[in-house]
């Protein structure tokens, strides 16, 4: 009995589903470059990663021999200090590197927020395409939506990212 209630609930929930299916399709028919845009921001973070990679190891791996001359002008002199330069240094890349992914995050779900909320309520898409033959193929919903979410949403999503870090890292 109990099982045939819970499959009797989860029909209504799996009708929801669909239409929420059906509805996403629609969208990414008419917009079908919303599918880039997570490889552009993918390919960001890969970047950045490029950078904050070497520097963490170059960071883990560095002898105080080697640096002594930078240590000297910091006011760091014994071994002591500089383990604690390290593990300050260190920590100060993955925080920043969390941060940096948090907000790429938010870029992402943003811009495809505004795109998707244009062309479900207001409709005003057509006045962004290239060539209306292409379907959008080109991008430009994106690119504007990217574009207004840069201008207008950079500082919440900066100062919410960073929030998003600190409530992360304890």
């Amino acid at each position: 009995a109990f099982l045939v209630c819970m499959i009797i609930a989860m029909a209504r929930q799996f009708k929801i589903l669909l239409a929420l299916l059906k509805e996403a399709g629609a969208v990414v028919r008419n917009v079908p470059s919303l599918l880039a845009l997570p490889l552009l921001l993918t390919s960001s973070l890969a970047c950045i990663l490029a950078f904050f990679g070497p520097a963490m190891l170059g960071l883990a791996t560095a002898n105080q021999n080697e640096v002594q001359d930078m240590l000297g002008n910091l006011g760091i002199q014994d071994v002591k200090a500089f383990e604690h330069f390290q593990t300050a240094a260190a920590l100060a890349l993955v925080v920043g590197f969390i941060w940096i992914y948090y907000f790429h995050v938010a870029i992402f779900i943003t811009t495809i927020s505004l795109t998707v909320s244009r062309l479900y309520f207001r409709g005003d898409l057509e006045e962004h395409k290239v060539c209306p033959s292409l379907g959008g193929c080109l991008g430009w919903p994106v690119a504007v939506s990217l574009m207004q979410v840069f201008r207008f949403n950079l500082g919440s999503m900066a100062i919410g990212s960073l929030l998003m870090t600190a409530c992360t890292i304890p």
